[in-house]
This record gives structure tokens, sequence and C-alpha cells, in this order.
């Protein structure tokens, strides 16, 4: 169980370059976010599967386009949450979902 949880928010002015991508993953396990916020990751559905690593348990998205908005979150496999519910938009704006850590309900 985690002590401590990082959370990390970035606008990363997109990630469908996989050179990209590769670097801030890289960066993200690094720093040893434990939950991380991207905007602005310029990736649709296909794609934002390409952000799962063997450190990342679990991603949730909004995706629009290769060329604009995109919004996800990145849970580190170390956190120990259960996900009661997802929301999303259709365009890429925003995600959120709701969670119980510690037997808390988390929608906030």
């Amino acid at each position: 169980m985690v002590d401590v949880l990082k959370f990390l928010s970035w606008n990363v002015k997109g990630a469908n370059v996989a050179i990209k991508r590769k670097k801030l993953l890289l960066y993200l396990k690094q720093k040893k976010v434990d939950v991380c916020f991207l905007q602005e990751t310029h990736l649709d559905n296909e794609e934002s599967t390409k952000l799962q690593r063997d450190w990342v348990s679990k991603i949730f998205y909004s995706a629009y386009s290769s060329s604009q908005r995109g919004v996800c979150i990145l849970l580190h496999k170390n956190v120990n949450i259960t996900i009661h519910n997802q929301l999303s938009d259709r365009e890429g704006r925003w995600v959120a979902i709701i969670l119980y850590f510690l037997r808390w309900r988390w929608n906030r």
C-alpha cells in the first residue's frame, strides 16, 4: 500500500509522436508519479492505448483527434483503488472518475 500519493497534472501539448510519448512516460516513471492528469494529448481513441506501460494499471481518457484536444488519467499499478464510475465527454475536453480509496468515496 502507498503511504503518500504523488499527483501530477501536465499539459503535454501533444503525445501523438512516439518519441515524445516515450519520454513523458519515462519521466512519470522516474518521478514515481501515482496519478497523472494529462491535457492536450492529441490522441484519438486508438492511440490513447499507447500510453499503457508495465507500471500503468489503468488509463481513463476522452479523445478527440490526433491534432487537438484529449485528456487522460493514468494510474500507477501500486495505487489500490476501486473505480465506481467513469465519465467523459465526446470532445476530448474532460474525463472524471468516481473511485473508492481506503473505503472513502472520492468524486470531486
